[in-house]
Parts: C-alpha cells; sequence; structure tokens
C-alpha cells in the first residue's frame, strides 16, 4: 500500500491554514507541519486538528534547512510539499494522488511537478501567470532540497534527472499578489546574498531566483543581467525552461532594449526552443523594424565602470551597427546592467593591466566584416557616422584594411568645446591576422608585425572623445595609471622607441617638464614617427621647455628645429608666435603669425596632424586683427575681420568691433561691404538687429522701407520712443506722439484711450494699435 506524506513549514499562517488541510486530507496519510517561530496563533490552531503532527523548528533564514528537517520526519513512500498559500481543491486532490499511484511502480521516477497557477486576490483572483514545479518526489535518503531560498531537490549532487508532470493537476497560490511581492522579494533577496557570502564561490544556481526578484522590483536591467548569467551557466529550471527566457524578454522590452536587441534575444530562444511559436512569431515582428545594413559592422568595447558614458556611446551607434561585443574588466557601478540592455554579448576578463590583450579578447567575439573599436568616452556625431557607411563601400573596393579618421578632444565640463585633435585607426577588418600590440596605447598590427593597409578618410568623418575633459582627468590617475603600465612593460622587456612618445606626454600631463624633455630629445634622436601626430612630439617638447624656464636661445633652437623637420609648419609658427606674445617680442610675433596666414590659406594638401586649434586660421586671423589694430594699420585690420566674419557671420562682438573700424569709410562703402557679406535672409535679420542695437539708424535707412518698419517695431518694443520717432523722419504729429507714448505705456485699451484712438486717421490709427498688440499680447502675425 502506497503512503503519501504531506509537509508545510509555516509562520504566521493562521489564515491560510484551513482551507489548506481541506485538500491535503484528500491525499495524505501523514500530515507533518513544522513550524518556524508563528506568533498568531497558527501553531496552536493546529494542535487541535488531530491528523496533524505538529513540530518546531527554530528559524535560521534557511528554507532548505526546514525542509529537510520535515522531510526527515515523513514515512510516506512519497513526500508532498505544499506551501500554506497553495491550495488544493479536493477534486484536483484526487487527480494527484491517482497519479502518484500510478507512477509508484516505475521506480526510476524521482519527482513530479505539477501546474501552478498564480492568482492575485486583491484582484478578483486575476491569473498572473503559470508555471510547472516540482511538488513531490519519493522519500529516499538521497533526495534532499538546497539552496537558503528558493531551494531545488537535488539525489545527491545531481539535480533530478526523472520527473513526471501532472498535467491534469493544478494548484492555486495565492503568493505573488501585488500586496506580498515586494516584502518577498526583500526578504529572499537578502537570503541570497547572505548565501552567497557563507558560500564564497559564484552563486550560478541563485541567478534565476535573483532575476526573478529585480524584475518583480522593477529593476529591468538586473533582471536582465542575472537572466543572462543564468542562461549563459547552462543549469536548468527544472520544470520551467522557458520562464528565464520569458522573463529576459519582457525585462528587455520593459527597459526599452532596441529592436536590434530585442531580436537578438528572441534568435536565442529560437536557437533552445525551436518549435516555439511565440518565439518566431516575435520573431518576424522585429525584422520588419529593422533596416537591412549592406555592411556587417561589429562594435567592440573594453569597460570598467563607465555607466556615465556608456548611453551616448550606444546612442550614436545603435542605428548602423550589427552587432555589440562589450568586456567588462570588473566594473562596480551599473556598467554591466546597462550593458545586458544593449547586447548579450557581454563578458568578464579579468584585468592585467594590458589593454591589447582585452582588446584581442573582445575580436575573437566579433562577427562583422568591420570592426568599430571605441572607448567608452568616444563616439561619433549622427552627420560623421553617414559619412562612414559611404567610405566603407570604398575600402572594401579597395582592400583596405583600416580606416583612419580625426579624433577630437572636446570638454563636455565647458559646453564639448575644441581641446586638440589628432588621427586614430578606430575601423578596421574582421581578418585573423589583424590584433593589437602592447599593454597600453596599443596599436593595430599584422601577424607579421607589419602595418595594415590603410585610407585616411576626409574630415567629415571624426570621433567625439571627453577623456580628457578636466573632471574626468581630475588626480590625473588615468594618466598615472597608463605610465605605470608603461614603466612596467618597459622594466620587463626593455625599453620600446615607441613608448618614447607617450612617456614624453605622460609626464607633460603630469607636470614633470624634466623628465618629458628628457624623453622628447631622446624620440627625436631616435627618429620617433607617429601617424597623425607627428608634431605634437615637437610642440609637447617645446611646451614643456617653455614650462621649465628653458632659455630663450634654447627656445628659438628648438622652434628652428621643429620647423626644418616637419611638414606642416603652421602649428610650429602659432606656438612660437604666442611665445614671442609672452615674452613681449610684439614684431617677430606679427611676422610668424603673417607666414602661418599664408602657409595656412596656400596649403593645398593638408596633412593628418595633431592640432591644438580648432581652427588655426581662424585663430590667427583673431590675433592679427589685434595687432593690426594696436599697430593702427586699419585697412589690414578690416581685412582681417572680413576673413573672420566670412565663417563665423553671427559672432556679434566680432561684428561689432568690425562695424566700429568701419564707421571711418562712408555709409554708401559701409553698406556695400555689409550687403556684400550678409546675403542670406537669416544673416540679414541677424545684422539688422545689431545694427540697431548700434544705433546704426543712417544706415539702416539704406536697406529700404521694410526694414525700417521692422527697425520700428523693434525700438517701439523696447521703449526707445527716440530713436522711433527719428527713424520714422519725424512724419507724425506731436500729438500722435504722445497719444502713441500713452497707448503703449497701457497694458488696457480703456474706453477713453479708444476714444482718442477713433480722432486718428484710420493709418496711424492701425500702426499704434498694431505696436500695442505685439507688445501686449505677443500678436506677430497681424
Amino acid at each position: 500500500m502506497v503512503k503519501i506524506s504531506v509537509c508545510l513549514i509555516i509562520k504566521n499562517e493562521r489564515a491560510h491554514l484551513s482551507r489548506w488541510l481541506i485538500g491535503v486530507r484528500e491525499i495524505a496519510d501523514e500530515i507533518i507541519v513544522v513550524d518556524t517561530g508563528s506568533t498568531d496563533g497558527g501553531d496552536i490552531w493546529l494542535k487541535s486538528q488531530a491528523d496533524v503532527e505538529l513540530l518546531y523548528y527554530p528559524w535560521n533564514d534557511d528554507f532548505s534547512a526546514a525542509r529537510n528537517f520535515a522531510r526527515d520526519k515523513a514515512k510516506g513512500d512519497w513526500i508532498v510539499f505544499l506551501d500554506a498559500d497553495e491550495y488544493l481543491s479536493k477534486d484536483m486532490a484526487k487527480r494527484m494522488k491517482k497519479n502518484i499511484l500510478a507512477i509508484d511502480d516505475d521506480k526510476k521516477q524521482q519527482a513530479f511537478m505539477c501546474q501552478i497557477v498564480n492568482i492575485d486576490p486583491t484582484m478578483d483572483n486575476r491569473i498572473i501567470n503559470t508555471a510547472y514545479i516540482v511538488r513531490g518526489f519519493r522519500n529516499l535518503p538521497s533526495i534532499r532540497y538546497r539552496g537558503r531560498v528558493h531551494e531545488q531537490l537535488y539525489d545527491g549532487n545531481s539535480t533530478l534527472q526523472y520527473i513526471v508532470g501532472f498535467s491534469d493537476v493544478q494548484i492555486l497560490h495565492t503568493g505573488y499578489s501585488n500586496e506580498k511581492m515586494t516584502e518577498k522579494n526583500r526578504r529572499n533577496l537578502k537570503l541570497i546574498q547572505e548565501a552567497i557570502v557563507n558560500e564564497g564561490k559564484k552563486p550560478q544556481h541563485y541567478y534565476f531566483s535573483l532575476a526573478e526578484i529585480y524584475y518583480g522590483e522593477g529593476q529591468w536591467q538586473k533582471a536582465i543581467l542575472f537572466a543572462e548569467e543564468f542562461i549563459k551557466s547552462g543549469l536548468v529550471a527544472v520544470g520551467d525552461e522557458q520562464r528565464i527566457y520569458h522573463l529576459r524578454y519582457r525585462s528587455l522590452q520593459l527597459a526599452r532594449a532596441t529592436s536590434r536587441r530585442l531580436l537578438e534575444a528572441v534568435e536565442s530562444s529560437i536557437a533552445k526552443f525551436p518549435h516555439n511559436h511565440f518565439w518566431q512569431d516575435e520573431k518576424q515582428n522585429l525584422l520588419a523594424t529593422i533596416p537591412a545594413s549592406s555592411q556587417h559592422i561589429t562594435a567592440c568595447l573594453i569597460m570598467k565602470n563607465e555607466a556615465d558614458n556608456l548611453p551616448t556611446w550606444y546612442k550614436y551607434l545603435v542605428d548602423w551597427v550589427d552587432e555589440f561585443v562589450i568586456i567588462d574588466t570588473g566594473s562596480t557601478d551599473a556598467s554591466k546592467e546597462l550593458a545586458y540592455l544593449y547586447t548579450s554579448n557581454v563578458y568578464d576578463y579579468k584585468w592585467n593591466d594590458d589593454f591589447s590583450a582585452a582588446k584581442n579578447f573582445a575580436l575573437q567575439f566579433a562577427h562583422g566584416d568591420w570592426i568599430v573599436f571605441l572607448d567608452a568616452d568616444e563616439y561619433f556625431p549622427p552627420n560623421s557616422s553617414k559619412c562612414l557607411i559611404n567610405y566603407l563601400d570604398k575600402a572594401e573596393e579597395q582592400e583596405i584594411e583600416g580606416l583612419v579618421s580625426k579624433l577630437i578632444n572636446i570638454d563636455k565640463d565647458n559646453g564639448n568645446s575644441y581641446q586638440n585633435s589628432f588621427y586614430q585607426m578606430r575601423i578596421f577588418r574582421n581578418y585573423l591576422h589583424i590584433h593589437y600590440e602592447h599593454p597600453v596605447h596599443e596599436m593595430l598590427k599584422t601577424a607579421s608585425g607589419g602595418n595594415l593597409k590603410m585610407m585616411v578618410l576626409p574630415d567629415d568623418v571624426y570621433i567625439y572623445h571627453t577623456g580628457y575633459t578636466p573632471s574626468v582627468l581630475k588626480g590625473k590617475d588615468k594618466i598615472k595609471r597608463n605610465l605605470d603600465i608603461l614603466l612596467s612593460d618597459i622594466a620587463k622587456n626593455g625599453e620600446n622607441d615607441d613608448y618614447l612618445f607617450y612617456l614624453l606626454d605622460s609626464y607633460y600631463a603630469l607636470g614633470d617638464y624634466k623628465k618629458a624633455i628628457f624623453y622628447g630629445k631622446k624620440a627625436l634622436q631616435k627618429g620617433v614617427k607617429l601617424l597623425g601626430a607627428d608634431n605634437k612630439l615637437h610642440l609637447r617638447l617645446l611646451q614643456s621647455m617653455i614650462l621649465n624656464g628653458s632659455s630663450e636661445k634654447e627656445i628659438f633652437q628648438q622652434f628652428d628645429i621643429a620647423k626644418e623637420n616637419i611638414a606642416i609648419r603652421g602649428d610650429m609658427l602659432i606656438l612660437e608666435a604666442e611665445y614671442c606674445e609672452k615674452k613681449k617680442y610684439y614684431a617677430k610675433e606679427l611676422k610668424l603669425l603673417e607666414r602661418a596666414i599664408n602657409y595656412l590659406e596656400h596649403d593645398k594638401n593638408p596633412k593628418i596632424q595633431f592640432s591644438a586649434w580648432e581652427n588655426p586660421k581662424l585663430f590667427v586671423y583673431q590675433k592679427l586683427v589685434k595687432l593690426y589694430s594696436c599697430a593702427g594699420d586699419y585697412r589690414k585690420a578690416l581685412t582681417m575681420y572680413l576673413k573672420l566674419l566670412q565663417d563665423n557671420k553671427f559672432d556679434d562682438k566680432v561684428l561689432k568691433e568690425f562695424y566700429y573700424l568701419l564707421k571711418k569709410k562712408s555709409i554708401s562703402q559701409q553698406y556695400q561691404i555689409l550687403s556684400a557679406l550678409y546675403r542670406k535672409p537669416d544673416e540679414k535679420e541677424f545684422l539688422y538687429k545689431q545694427l540697431t542695437s548700434y544705433r546704426a539708424y543712417t544706415l539702416l535707412l539704406q536697406y529700404g522701407k521694410k526694414q525700417v518698419d521692422g527697425i520700428l517695431f523693434y525700438l517701439w518694443e523696447q521703449g526707445k520712443y527716440k530713436e522711433a520717432f527719428y527713424l520714422s523722419k519725424k512724419n507724425i504729429s506731436e500729438d500722435y506722439k504722445a497719444i502713441l507714448q500713452l497707448l503703449l505705456k497701457s497694458t488696457q485699451i480703456s474706453p477713453t484711450m479708444q476714444g482718442i484712438l477713433l480722432q486718428l486717421p484710420l493709418t496711424l490709427r492701425q500702426n499704434a494699435l498694431l505696436f500695442w498688440r505685439r507688445k501686449y499680447l505677443g500678436d506677430k502675425n497681424e
């Protein structure tokens, strides 16, 4: 005769016990209840139930320990564990018993599962979801529970292998109602965290539970993270294998992940469950929202604590990149949670002070034809990325291996202002023979150690880099870290000529100018060449010498060496001119700047080089304007102002300075020069407004009646009645002036004012009301 023991663990479950016993009594030959510290009288009530064996167990934050205590007391052939908030109807209980008896003879069957229907009693028993969960097992000494929370059954060291499903048995569960979820989640999270600490090993078997907890708490990123980790672990949620995939997908939807990211999750679900129609349907829906791409591109990233930068990095890649590979080297912020929103290709890498090793690790996961390898604080602006796609097709035709583009350092603390620029290779072919070398300031090389076949992209493709923003560099930890890696590698492998420039640059940034000068001169002696930054070597050496207080003779000699040895001379001339300005050698400064502007204006083949100035020509124009003005050479000063304004027409400061110099010419000459410069409608509107603010009324009259009317309105709006009367050529009566002044000071038109206005001619009255409506009602359409 097969006997069945039903077990229960309780703490303050009095409200559920009566209903729980109704179904249990239909199947149980033995009822064992273990109380872990009730204070609601539930244990006292159970003592009055003759068929219940009540036991006490001191609670120690371990559900498995409490369950195993109960199962060790059970004498039945089969043990059924039901929670107090799980209910079996009499009919379902009879079905369960019938099924147990049917499988008893099959000795290989270790356990059975039933369908759990989660309902919310606070919302008219609305069904939340369903799942198949193990609720009974054969009473064998080797079968025991493990896990302090969300415990699972094991047979020795293995999960149960032979489990039969009772598809006709449903158990109602009320424990996931909204009002109880927060308390349960927090309790379970606390227990899991304690278990992880105590166990001291990778807690893979808790990932499913953590995903559920964070999903219940609405923390979608963390739910995605742990769902991904559970799937990667290869573990199985017995009886509910698909639930973790659905949980991941729903979390991605709630976190507003992109269509590409959702498709990636769907395809991995299809690979696991190929016959599930839900995933197939979702794939078709998502494919309809994703545009096809002619080039397959993989974006790679290595990161540590980049939660602040990741959204921008991803934002400017997602529309044209097909695959993401993210390598985390030990983040302690929300970086990984964010990364899992973008891709499931998130991998851990133990940091070993070697950027090349970490980047090469990332390359093995990339499947694209091309790889874009940006740092987290780098991104392509939208217009730049659109141009890049076009150049990829050309590179494809020419069998190019790497694309070199301008990288612009910007200061995000100061309105993304320009700091400097140089050229870098951030896009390259996904070929096995291409890899990174050097532990820091890594370079792309072929398997033979040679350089890649490159194409330099025009300046319409550029990358913004925010990593040298002062607040980011505060404390100079980034620079010191890179320097330490360099010195460590030198100690192990000897000094590499490629490192000399980076030693100069690092010591310059750290303010150790003597060492910077030493390595700068050594780099020049060794003939070090840097792609897109040869002039930076000279600039940094000279800047170090100036800041270190080297003699004028040494500094000017070094300037001569620099100008002789590098192809581009504009930056050198500008830096020397600035040094002369500092020394008050203004005549020499002027000559250097004139040479620089001549070079910059006539250089037909600009080189790919480092630049400390966003627009060197603009910078020189500004310097020359001041020097010519101070020398009283107004003709040359006006010429420089014209050049300045050609590219900066909306710079009110420059326009104002230009206008006051221009006043030395006749009104007709002023009109002729400005009309040639400001031609477009938006340019003219800006000019009229600025000239009005300069009170250039005689000049404004040259532009015609339409402009005068606009100026009149501006003057009335500003309360400058005297100027407005002058501009109207005094063709209105004194009475009208008085009425207009009175009207424009009134926020409402009183009956008295209406009577006065009616005495005016129609045209004058209409104009007066027009000015008033514009001033107080903001009516600009009249």
